[in-house]
């Protein structure tokens, strides 16, 4: 993504798609210090397919010493050194001339992780969290909570605190399945001994084999419960309480949230919609999406 760096590699900037840089906290994404800056100073910003300066100050920025024209939209290279208002100001170069994706920036700036549209963090050797796109906006979840999250928010993961940047270009334009208007049925086939399930989904008549995996089995005991709960409610049909949940697979909690991860990444390769909504979380609880649910058990 894109980064400037102070020639003494002593501080970091990790730029969104439009950073504004100025005197006025209500309006900057870094704050300039000199009484020369203006409240809003310059912006760097990402245009088409590379970076670019727009300076809106009195005072004037500089690229590699020259002044830039006021108002102009200047393409930047990497390399190139940016100061602002004079050169007793901090310099800075552009080392890294990528596009902003999705990230977590430490609170100090020391480290910045891309995002994927899924994502186990800080590895899938110790899955504490998982963050995803869900829906319009963006997910944490724990086995114990889910909740949405959105530019600033502070997350903790390995004893660290982030911040999140979702980093969406203004630009794009997202085309989305419509999936959520087509009838959605799960049909597992099962080995007479539960060792092997296999999967295939069927959306609105559109049929994707998913083979045999071992996470099948945890979708598997998921199915189970919607089949045999008697609440009328749909809302309320189907949860499962973690603890139960574990006891029945007889998995810890790092275990489990590694196959959800696994199951969702498998799902994304067909349906971003269906990885995005199939399995729903809140405190203490799990459940699958509402769905058409078969099983079919192999009777030798």
């Amino acid at each position: 993504m894109g980064i400037l760096k102070t020639p003494d590699n002593s501080r970091l900037i990790y730029l969104k798609p439009v950073h504004v840089f100025g005197r006025d906290p209500s309006v900057a994404d870094y704050i300039l210090s000199s009484h020369s800056c203006s409240r809003m100073h310059c912006v760097v910003k990402w245009h088409y397919d590379h970076w670019v300066l727009v300076d809106e100050s009195k005072n004037g920025c500089f690229i590699n010493g020259e002044l830039a024209d006021k108002g102009a939209i200047i393409r930047l290279f990497k390399g190139d050194t940016l100061s602002v208002a004079g050169d007793e100001d901090p310099q800075w170069t552009l080392v890294d001339e990528n596009c902003s994706k999705p990230a977590l920036v430490q609170l100090d700036a020391s480290e910045c992780r891309e995002l994927n549209a899924l994502n186990i963090l800080p590895s899938e050797a110790q899955p504490e969290c998982q963050i995803f796109k869900g829906g319009k906006g963006w997910v944490f979840e724990t086995d114990q909570d889910t909740h949405p999250i959105s530019e600033g928010s502070q997350i903790v993961i390995g004893g660290k605190r982030w911040i999140f940047y979702p980093n969406q270009l203004l630009d794009k334009i997202e085309f989305r399945e419509r999936s959520h208007t087509q009838t959605l049925t799960l049909e597992f086939s099962v080995s007479r001994n539960e060792e092997h399930v296999q999967l295939s989904v069927n959306i609105g008549g559109k049929i994707f084999d998913l083979g045999n995996k071992t996470y099948h089995y945890l979708l598997l005991e998921m199915a189970r419960y919607p089949l045999e709960d008697d609440v009328d409610n749909i809302k309320e049909q189907g949860w499962i309480t973690n603890d139960l949940l574990l006891l029945n697979l007889k998995i810890d909690v790092n275990h489990l949230n590694v196959q959800i991860y696994r199951a969702r990444r498998s799902i994304n390769k067909f349906s971003k919609r269906l990885s995005e909504s199939l399995i729903e979380r809140r405190r203490g609880e799990i459940r699958l999406k509402p769905c058409n649910i078969l099983i079919n058990k192999d009777p030798a």
